[in-house]
Order: structure tokens, then C-alpha cells, then sequence
């Protein structure tokens, strides 16, 4: 799992969207830690560490509430893939090909 660390407190769920694409950026699991700062003055500054994860996909295809709404159930994710819409007429690529191949085998007498 991806770390992040911040110097201000992140939002669980953090949305861009650029044309038809959505950006998705998730930190939970917030854990506040002290580092030493980068001077030699020996101060500590506090910071935020978050599991950390992000994604993008064509907007249409997120249900951008239910990530907002479950983010932990979105931290092995890479990219949205395009819903299934079961309701489709639309034949598959493998459907039409054997439509094809029939009426071909009937017009050329071949259907046996």
C-alpha cells in the first residue's frame, strides 16, 4: 500500500475532472507524526501520513458518491473500467460473426 505524507490535513476523498476524465485521489487512515525539520536547529514539525491511493477514469463510468462514501473499498484500484450495460441489445463481436457465417453457408448452398 502507498504512503503519503502531508504537511496540512487531507480531505478522505479529493475529485478533478479534466473533459471527460475523473482524476479520484484517496487518503484515509490519517496518522499525525513528528519530523524533525530539515534545519539544524533540531525543531519538529507535524505531519500527516496517509494510506494513500489514486485512479482515473471516464467520468461517466464512476459512481463518484460511492467512492465519496466508501473510500477504503477503492485503495487497490488503478482504473475505472467502463460499466457493462447488461440492458444492451447490441450483439457481440463473437454473435455477429456467426450471424454472418450463416447466412454466407445458407446464400452458397453450404448449410449441411
Amino acid at each position: 500500500m502507498t504512503k503519503a505524507t502531508s504537511i496540512i490535513r487531507q480531505s478522505p476523498v479529493q475529485i478533478s475532472t479534466v473533459d471527460d476524465k475523473t482524476f479520484v485521489y484517496i487518503y484515509i487512515n490519517e496518522k499525525e507524526v513528528q519530523r524533525e525539520d530539515s534545519n539544524e536547529d533540531g525543531t519538529k514539525s507535524t505531519q500527516y501520513e496517509y494510506d494513500y491511493n489514486e485512479f482515473c477514469g471516464k467520468t461517466a463510468d464512476m459512481d463518484l458518491e460511492r467512492i465519496t462514501k466508501n473510500p477504503e473499498n477503492y485503495m487497490d484500484i488503478s482504473v475505472i473500467e467502463p460499466q457493462k450495460n447488461e440492458t444492451s441489445s447490441m450483439p457481440t463481436l463473437e454473435e455477429r460473426v456467426t450471424a454472418i457465417e450463416e447466412v454466407v453457408l445458407a446464400t452458397m448452398g453450404g448449410n449441411q
